[in-house]
């Protein structure tokens, strides 16, 4: 479900994606997307110049709630945390697992 509007001058348009809390949204300017995690265990991918949300662009292989990601330009991957007690890196083209880093007592 969408809400167009303009508000002082500033076009806003509010999206209803996610179920739960947000935890992260941020702006990666080498993908031009722009990312947002949740507490529904969901990464979702926005393309920035359209504003629309990519359909073919959710991470949803976490079980529990996303605390927090985080992209390398250089290595052109994410990595992810949340709920679960483990990272997973992983491909943002793809959305393709690379590896789980297990360890953590608690969530991260």
């Amino acid at each position: 479900m969408t809400f167009e509007g303009v508000f002082e001058g500033v076009k806003h348009i509010e999206k209803l994606i996610h179920k739960g809390w947000i935890t992260k949204v941020k702006f990666y300017p080498d993908l031009n997307y722009v990312i947002s995690s949740s507490l529904d265990g969901m990464i979702h991918i926005h393309d920035i110049e359209s504003l629309k949300y990519r359909d073919n662009k959710t991470f949803n292989i976490h079980q529990k709630g996303v605390n927090s990601f985080i992209y390398s330009s250089m290595h052109r991957f994410i990595a992810s945390c949340g709920e679960e007690r483990h990272i997973l890196m992983w491909d943002p083209f793809t959305l393709g697992v690379l590896a789980y880093l297990y360890g953590h007592n608690t969530s991260v």
